[in-house]
C-alpha cells in the first residue's frame, strides 16, 4: 500500500533546553576534517510483499568559524552505492547528509542550515521526481521545503551532538524527558516525543584501539502514539479529503552514538528505527506493514581531533 511510504517521517529527535551542568562537553575544533562513510540498511512489509534495501555513500566532514558561530560542512557527496528504498522510502535517510551547511553556536546549539535548494536538487534527482507518482510527489514536496529540511537538520543534530552537553549525564546513569517537536515533515503539527538518554559507559573509539578514549551514548525515543495517528491520517487525506483510515501505528527509534567526552567528536554513530502500522482502505479492507531501517556512520579523522 502506497500510504507505507510515510513511515519514515513520524521518529523525529527531541528538543532539549535545560540549562544544567554538563559532564559531556561539545567542543568541536575549527579545521576539523574527517571522512564518513554512511551505510543505510533495512526492509518494508506491506501488501504481502516484502522490499530491502541495502546502500553506502562518502562525503567529506569539516568545521569552519564564521565569528560566533562554527560551520558545519558536508561536501564531496559520493552518491549511493547499492539498492535505495524505492521511490520516496526513507526519505529523513537519504536528505540530511544532502544538507551542506548546518549553524551551530560555540555551545553546540543549532542555529540554522544553508543550501536548502542544493539538497531538494539533489534529492529530486536521485529519486527521479518526474516519474513519481501523486502520492510519492507529495511526500516529496512535504518532506523538501526550507522548514523540513530545517527540521531534518536539527533534528539528527540534537540526537547524534547537541542535546547531550544539557543533560547532566555521569557515567551510567539516564533522563527521561518528553517534549513536543514540530513535525513541518509531515504537512505541520506537533508531536508530543519521550526520549531516554543514556550514558552507558566507556569504549574504544575504534575497532581497533585497546584504550576506551570514547564513551557510548544511547537515546530511545518515541512519539505519542494517538497524535502520531492522527497526523499520519491528516496527511493522507490533505488533498483529496479521502483516503485510507489508520488504525494502528507504533514506531520507536534507537541512537547509538560512540564519542570523546571532552568535545563530543563521533567516531560511530547509528540510528535504528522499526515502524508497525495497520491501515484500512476506502473499501474497508484491513492491510497491516512494518518496517525496519539502520543507518550508520564511520567517522576516520584526517588529523588528531583536538579542540
Amino acid at each position: 500500500m502506497r500510504s507505507f511510504l510515510l513511515f519514515p517521517l513520524l521518529l523525529l529527535g527531541t528538543s532539549v533546553s535545560a540549562a544544567e551542568p554538563a559532564t559531556l562537553r561539545f567542543a568541536w575544533p575549527e579545521g576539523l576534517k574527517a571522512q564518513v562513510e554512511v551505510h543505510i540498511q533495512g526492509e518494508r512489509e506491506a501488501g504481502g510483499r516484502t522490499q530491502r534495501h541495502d546502500a553506502r555513500a562518502t562525503f567529506t566532514l569539516s568545521t569552519q568559524l564564521q565569528g560566533e558561530e562554527l560551520q558545519v560542512k558536508r561536501e564531496a557527496f559520493s552518491g549511493w552505492k547499492g539498492t535505495l528504498p524505492a521511490k520516496m522510502g526513507s526519505p529523513a535517510d537519504r536528505l540530511v547528509d544532502r544538507i551542506p551547511l548546518v549553524r551551530v553556536s560555540r555551545q553546540g546549539e543549532f542555529l540554522g542550515i544553508e543550501g536548502a535548494a542544493e539538497a531538494r536538487e539533489a534529492f529530486a534527482s536521485e529519486v527521479k521526481l518526474k516519474s513519481l507518482d501523486p502520492l510519492s510527489r507529495r511526500v516529496f514536496d512535504m518532506t523538501t521545503t526550507d522548514e523540513a529540511l530545517r527540521a531534518i537538520a536539527l533534528d539528527f543534530w540534537n540526537m547524534s551532538v547537541g542535546a547531550w552537553p544539557r543533560l547532566g549525564l555521569t557515567p551510567g546513569t539516564s533522563r527521561e524527558l518528553r517534549s513536543p517537536t514540530s513535525v513541518p515533515q509531515l504537512g505541520g503539527g506537533t508531536l508530543d516525543m519521550v526520549a531516554t538518554f543514556r550514558w552507558v559507559g566507556p569504549s574504544a573509539c575504534t575497532p581497533d584501539e585497546k584504550e576506551p578514549r570514547c564513551v557510548e551514548l544511547v537515546l530511545e525515543s518515541s512519539p505519542d502514539r494517538e497524535q502520531a495517528k492522527k497526523l499520519l491520517q491528516q496527511a493522507l487525506t490533505a488533498q483529496s479529503g479521502k483516503g485510507p483510515v489508520t488504525e494502528a501505528l507504533e514506531t520507536s527509534q534507537e541512537v547509538r552514538a560512540v564519542v570523546e567526552p571532552a568535545t563530543l567528536l563521533p567516531h560511530r554513530l547509528t540510528l535504528r528505527r522499526s515502524t508497525q502500522m495497520r491501515m484500512r482502505t476506502p473499501q474497508g479492507k484491513s492491510e497491516s506493514g512494518r518496517e525496519q531501517t539502520e543507518r550508520s556512520y564511520v567517522f576516520h579523522y584526517a588529523s588528531p581531533a583536538v579542540p
